[in-house]
């Protein structure tokens, strides 16, 4: 978060498990609507072919986070991943499963 406080732009990749609890840290730290990019859970285990395929699957969002202005982020990003008391929650983004 220090990269990006300094206007560097910065695509941060959770596996979806951890996407809300990192989302929530980025709140608490200050950055309530740091972009996440999320991809399937576990991701430890998985093969270099499988992580190839997860990888391609996320590339345009990772770009996207790269190369778009700051304020249309926030609007995307906030509270993509945690829940508004009251809101309903937001359907599961797809990726690739691993074969």
């Amino acid at each position: 978060m220090e990269i990006e406080k300094q206007g560097v732009p910065v695509a941060t990749i959770l596996s979806r498990d951890f996407a809300g609890l990192g989302q929530t840290e980025c709140k608490a730290l200050g950055f309530p609507a740091m972009p996440i990019v999320a991809v399937p859970h576990p991701f430890g285990n998985l093969k270099r072919d499988e992580v190839r395929k997860i990888a391609d699957c996320v590339a345009d969002e990772i770009v996207h986070v790269l190369t778009t202005p700051t304020e249309k982020l926030t609007v995307e990003y906030r509270d993509k991943y945690v829940r508004r008391a009251g809101a309903a929650p937001q359907p599961a983004e797809k990726a690739a499963p691993p074969a």
